[in-house]
């Protein structure tokens, strides 16, 4: 199944200039009619799954900022619709029966993010456990309510804040949830902890539903994969970026491989038995239909 690609660099790509630190949520706010075309280009370029704009959602970014907790929780509700008015336009216009082909994945990203400085890909543990658990608890819990399809944890960067997200998730009773590692090489997170470790603890989390490796270079997920599949009979997600790498707040994302070598790895990944490919930073619609493409074609292939 295919997975939609980089939203947030999306949305600079086509003009959307940043003024918070709440990434793509910004948009939300500002530009849902950008966000839901966004949306729609990536079901037409042939994603299934599509991830809300709340990866970088934090209630102490929206509280500084002036929001109360009802308007909070209304910020959740309003980006899985943007989701969802996509898909019914996109179900319309494609002269489909029922968007029940296709999945809303409501996103959340790893505590660095919300602090729009990198420190998802430096593994920094910037809170102790209990306030990380307080952290995630309170924002999972307007995520659920808004009812996405499934949960999705990514660029978690530690173990310990995988342990932590599983924990929150079971105690708020999810069901539907996938959770997405961010590694440094094709062994280890940007933590420094080895994924085959991580996803041993996880196993006897029955909420954990899909597990995941995203914002990784494509040459490292060959291997990850491998280390996931030692430990885990799961399905598995795959959305990397395109190689790229943090150097700072000025500079941002840099370096990055191209979109062909990107491509050139997804038969690879098809071969290992890849539940769901998608793409992270930097991975626009175009990249996705060409992906789709090749994903068919794999698809057809086996069925002769």
């Amino acid at each position: 199944m295919i997975v939609d690609g980089g939203l947030g660099l999306e949305l600079e790509r086509r003009g959307f200039a940043y003024t918070t630190g709440l990434w793509s949520a910004e948009a939300v706010l500002s530009r849902p009619d950008l966000l839901i075309a966004i949306h729609r280009d990536f079901l037409a370029a042939g994603a299934c799954v599509l991830e809300t704009a709340t990866y970088q959602i934090s209630y102490a970014t929206l509280r500084e900022l002036g929001f109360a907790d009802a308007e909070i929780e209304a910020l959740f509700v309003r980006a899985v619709a943007c989701a969802r008015t996509a898909i019914a336009a996109h179900v319309a216009d494609a002269g489909l029966l029922d968007a029940c082909a296709f999945t809303v994945a409501g996103s959340m990203g790893p505590y660095g993010a919300t602090r729009a400085d990198g420190s998802e890909y430096t593994g920094r543990q910037h809170l102790e456990r209990s306030a990380l658990y307080a952290f995630h608890h309170e924002r999972t819990q307007s995520l659920a309510r808004a009812a996405p399809d499934v949960l999705l944890f990514e660029t978690i960067p530690t173990r310990t804040e995988a342990l932590v997200v599983a924990e929150v998730a079971r105690d708020l009773g999810c069901e539907r949830v996938w959770l997405s590692l961010a590694c440094a090489d094709g062994e280890r997170t940007y933590g420094g902890d080895r994924l085959a470790d991580i996803v041993a603890d996880l196993e006897p989390f029955d909420c954990i539903e899909v597990l995941g490796i995203n914002c990784t270079a494509p040459a490292a997920i060959g291997p990850l994969v491998h280390a996931i599949q030692s430990r885990s009979a799961k399905p598995i997600l795959v959305c990397p970026n395109l190689g790229q790498h943090w150097e700072s707040v000025v500079a941002g994302l840099a370096g990055g491989a191209s979109d062909a070598e990107f491509l050139a790895r997804i038969p690879e990944w098809l071969a290992l038995g890849v539940a769901y490919i998608g793409g992270c930073c930097g991975v626009t619609p175009q990249t996705i239909a060409a992906a789709s493409r090749l994903a068919q074609a794999a698809r057809s292939a086996a069925q002769r």
